[in-house]
């Protein structure tokens, strides 16, 4: 629902639905009610909270048949948090379309968005795929191969090469929709029709006979650049002037190295990648002479890299998968960093950032100043405690935790953090309260404190994991026998449960 629907859109739509025969319609709109009247967290839409809470006490008396949230029926569903202390929140919405003719969904949409200061909204990422004409088998038959207990390859190419271009009815042309979308703007868009995908197919067909046999090496190098959430907003003040205050952030990622590719499947990727992100918030003022900025500024600064090789190789005879990981050396280490200060200073207004009036009034003064307590409140700490330490050794790996240049005095006791921890899994301030649900928004909103970190004080951390300086191991193997993959049919099922097996080892290699 867009805009702002009154009681009296609510009232039509309950009445149609007691009446609606179309199960793929009423389940949609049933799940749409129930998720704005249990979700809370966005700031424009309350009065949509409080008319669907109203109304679906009353839906459910008169409903005569259940909503489901199965794979395939048309719904809406969402995974929310919400920060009532710094004023943020986030949400993944799900919306899915079905059909009567179809145990698949036609069509998915993915939207993940953030909510700040208590009355802004706006999109960080979405997703939109849309599948019409493709066949109904295609997901019965990739169950048979996962739950009958052996995983069969030539099948699975059947599957794959053969039996994708079976439609449904042969009357309905296939057709194929990909959209990305980045703060409320489609960014990429792909588009098949039935002609281009059996062509796709093809192509895909004949690419796998070829990779299957080929032995050579790939050199790469790419780089990426995003910019997340990006506004200006601006306001008078009392004293005639505007004040401006801006937020944004923007990412780089640069992955680099060699691909080994052998005869049959067994392949090396040997790579390098570095992600920088800067994330900035501030709030300026003009004086009224024009002259003279001021500005209040926080800058949060992540900086991660990691230099590692992966190995992976099949054996179809005995359908056995292995997978080794290379632990990084203790020269170039897998590390995580971020760091978040905040500072006051003032400059020409203009592009060039001096200030030539400071230096006529003040000659000693400096344009930048820190947001401070002093220095003696900045404090170095380990993260880790010493037990994380020796556990590592005991398997070949030197972990390491800091603390630096930081003024937060609940960062350095540990149990201040398990309890900040904690607290960011609170069921209270999550929907749905499920397990899973919990787990996922507590990571979500762990995620989104590092980012937006809406504290004044100064503090960085830096995580660092390589190999260790006595005994180290090289890589880390991973051999899953796939022809002893098993579905364990439980009679004893809790909520619906399905239960896999795999026989594996993991094997830690080194000196």
């Amino acid at each position: 629902m867009r805009g702002t629907p009154t009681t009296t859109t609510f009232n039509k739509i309950m009445t149609y639905m007691i009446y609606e025969t179309d199960y793929e319609v009423f389940n949609y709109v049933y799940t749409a009610f129930e998720k704005f009247a249990t979700h809370t967290n966005e700031p424009c839409k309350e009065s949509l909270h409080t008319y669907a809470k109203y109304f679906i006490k009353y839906w459910k008396q008169h409903m005569w048949q259940k909503p489901k949230y199965t794979i395939g029926v048309s719904k809406t569903f969402s995974n929310s948090f919400y920060q009532e202390k710094y004023g943020y929140s986030g949400s993944v919405e799900v919306h899915t379309v079905g059909s009567h003719k179809a145990t698949t969904p036609l069509s998915i949409m993915v939207d993940a968005r953030s909510q700040r200061f208590h009355h802004m909204t706006m999109e960080v990422f979405g997703t939109f795929i849309r599948m019409e004409g493709v066949a109904e088998k295609f997901v019965e038959k990739i169950k048979e191969i996962v739950f009958s207990g052996e995983f069969e390859f030539e099948k699975l190419k059947q599957i794959l090469f053969t039996n994708m271009n079976i439609r449904q009815r042969a009357s309905v042309p296939a057709k194929l929709d990909f959209i990305i979308m980045m703060r409320n703007n489609v960014v990429f868009e792909y588009h098949l029709v039935d002609t281009e995908i059996t062509g796709i197919m093809g192509k895909m067909k004949e690419y796998f006979n070829t990779v299957r046999n080929v032995q050579d090496v790939f050199k790469f190098t790419k780089h990426f650049g995003l910019a997340w959430d990006m506004f200006l907003y601006e306001q008078p003040t009392d004293f005639g002037v505007p004040m401006a205050y801006a937020s944004g952030a923007n990412s780089i990622l640069g992955i680099f190295g060699e691909v080994r590719k052998d005869t049959g499947f067994h392949g090396e990727v040997d790579f390098r990648m570095h992600l920088n992100t800067d994330n900035t918030d501030m709030m300026m003022v003009i004086h009224p002479d024009q002259k003279t900025r001021f500005t209040i500024q926080q800058d949060r600064t992540f900086k991660h890299q990691v230099k590692s090789a992966v190995t992976a190789s099949l054996d179809a005879s005995t359908r056995k998968l292995m997978v080794a990981v290379k632990v990084p050396e203790v020269e170039m280490p897998f590390s995580m960093l971020g760091h978040s200060q905040t500072f006051i200073y003032t400059s020409n207004n203009k592009i060039v950032g001096t200030q030539v009036y400071l230096k006529k009034s003040c000659p000693t003064c400096l344009m930048k100043h820190v947001v401070s307590r002093g220095e003696q409140y900045r404090r170095n700490a380990d993260l880790l405690k010493p037990e994380l330490h020796d556990y590592g050794h005991i398997y070949g790996l030197e972990l390491s935790g800091k603390l630096f240049d930081c003024e937060v005095p609940e960062a350095f006791s540990p149990g201040q953090r398990f309890l900040s921890l904690l607290k960011s899994i609170n069921p209270l301030r999550t929907q749905p309260k499920t397990l899973f649900h919990v787990f996922v928004s507590g990571m979500h909103q762990l995620h989104t404190f590092f980012f937006f970190y809406p504290r004044i004080e100064s503090c960085g951390a830096n995580l660092i994991i390589s190999r260790a300086n006595i005994e180290p191991i090289d890589e880390i193997i991973f051999e899953l026998h796939l022809a002893k993959f098993h579905y364990i049919d439980n009679q004893q099922k809790i909520f619906g449960e399905k239960r896999m097996m795999v026989a594996g080892n993991i094997i830690f290699s080194g000196q």
